[in-house]
């Protein structure tokens, strides 16, 4: 598992606990949001192990893109493609994952 991968099955394992909490101030409405955080975060790890530039931002210059492959350096804050995009990649790329069903 790649560095990156590594960061975000960290942030989905903090998110699922977070949604499984059975804090008595915790709505339900909230458990939903850190669950479907943290199935982005999942989405994302798998994507960058296939390759970082999965789950860059693209943008004109292709900053984003370039320093999520290392071929740049810069500051460490790529921005990264939203839930959507990755779900569409994942339904792509993971076979019998549904988009669909994620969103």
């Amino acid at each position: 598992m790649s560095s990156l991968s590594h960061q975000y099955w960290m942030k989905a394992k903090l998110f699922t606990d977070r949604a499984l909490d059975s804090a008595p101030d915790r709505t339900e409405d909230e458990r939903r949001l850190w669950a479907v955080l943290a199935l982005e975060m999942l989405g994302k790890g798998a994507l960058a192990q296939l390759s970082p530039a999965l789950v860059a931002k693209p943008n004109e210059e292709g900053k984003n893109l370039l320093m999520s492959v290392g071929a740049i350096g810069g500051d460490g804050q790529v921005q990264t493609v939203d839930a959507k995009t990755v779900f569409a990649r994942c339904a792509l790329a993971f076979r019998p994952f549904n988009s669909g069903e994620a969103l």
